[in-house]
Parts: structure tokens; sequence; C-alpha cells
């Protein structure tokens, strides 16, 4: 993940991130207790789950958002480097667990 910058919009500041994942990595099952994170696929495929729930699949142009305190994976699902941006609002303390 690379921190792109902090930018304001309508709902307040956040922190705008760029995600490059190789095929089958990705972060593990975490909690962001403070902040939302939402994910843009720009090229190739992302898995995610929310814990309790099944697996689901974005495509590119396709965002998931996660809300503060509900734990969360993503990963590359396919062959090619998934490739995204997003953000993660508020931007002052990137903290999971």
């Amino acid at each position: 993940m690379t921190f792109e910058g902090r930018r304001r919009d309508e709902h307040g500041e956040y922190l705008e991130v760029r995600n490059s994942v190789a095929p089958g990595a990705g972060p593990p099952m975490h909690v962001h207790h403070l902040q939302e994170e939402a994910l843009t696929v720009e090229r190739g495929t992302m898995a995610y789950q929310v814990l309790g729930e099944d697996e689901r699949r974005a495509e590119a142009g396709e965002s998931v958002t996660f809300a503060p305190g509900v734990a969360h994976r993503f990963w590359n699902a396919g062959d090619d480097e998934l490739v995204g941006s997003g953000h993660i609002r508020p931007p002052d303390n990137v903290e999971y667990s």
C-alpha cells in the first residue's frame, strides 16, 4: 500500500492510497477500529471477505467499502497483478489488528 497523500472532500479528510498486490497475496483478516477503508479495482480481480460472510469478488471498476470496526480481508484472486486505489477515512491513525 502506498500513501498518496491527505485529501479533503464533502465528507472530510481522508488518506488516498494505492495498492499493487501479487497473485494470491493480500493482508490477513484485520479490523480498522477507527477508520473506513475503501478500495476500487483498477486492474485485476480482488476477492474479499467480511468476517462471518461468504467470499466475494470485485472486478475492474468496482469498489468495496469496509466500515470501521468490521473485520475483513482482501486478496488478489487473479493470475495477474491486482492494482487499485482507495481511501482510509479519517487519515490520522491507520491502526488495525
